[in-house]
């Protein structure tokens, strides 16, 4: 989702004077002047004013499943939700990618605040704070996962295996070669003691 950067009355005006007071300067550096110091000067300011144009009027917001783009110009800075820690709606003048008084402000876990203007504030700022909140639960939901995989992993190792059933023709088999072991041995008992009789 792209959405563009809003700028306000203020910032628009202000902004606007610096700008055409730059260029004119400039401008009469490289006409007024016959040296060659002067008009290189001259060039380079037009240059780098052109450049701060630029700079701040093409501005963007791209709002990912995973992370918050910031493009201004050709420069491109990535914020992951999972890096933030809270987002509110202010009012401030402080130097960052925002060009509104009224305007988002997103501190990070690093202890580091950013502030964006983007059109639908409001309406970001919700999507900002949904995305954030399911970040942070994601990782208590992986671990709340894995205990719960490890518990079952013991639990199935710890579960006792079912003694074996012996059948019934085991069973039936172990008995007739028991009975027929003693009928022997009464047997070979018997002759022996009739042999020592006679």
């Amino acid at each position: 989702m792209k959405i563009k950067n809003y700028i306000d009355n203020t910032y628009y005006t202000i902004f606007n004077i610096y700008f055409i007071v730059c260029f004119i300067l400039s401008v009469v550096m490289i006409i007024f002047h016959s040296s060659v110091i002067f008009i290189i000067l001259g060039i380079f300011f037009v240059c780098l004013i052109s450049l701060m144009i630029y700079l701040f009027y093409f501005r963007s917001y791209i709002f990912t499943d995973k992370s918050m783009i910031i493009k201004i110009g050709f420069f491109i800075k990535e914020y992951l939700y999972k890096d933030m820690q809270k987002c509110f709606i202010t009012e401030n003048n402080c130097l960052s990618y925002a060009t509104s008084f009224k305007r988002i402000c997103i501190e990070l876990k690093d202890d580091n605040k950013i502030y964006i203007s983007p059109e639908k504030m409001d309406e970001i700022l919700f999507e900002l704070v949904k995305k954030t909140e399911v970040k942070k639960e994601e990782p208590v939901k992986k671990t709340i996962k894995k205990v719960a995989a490890k518990n079952t992993s013991e639990s199935k190792s710890t579960k006792k295996k079912p003694p074996v059933k012996k059948s019934i023709t085991e069973v039936k088999t172990v008995t007739k070669e028991s009975k027929t072991k003693s009928v022997s041995a009464k047997k070979t008992s018997t002759k022996k003691t009739g042999g020592q009789r006679k």
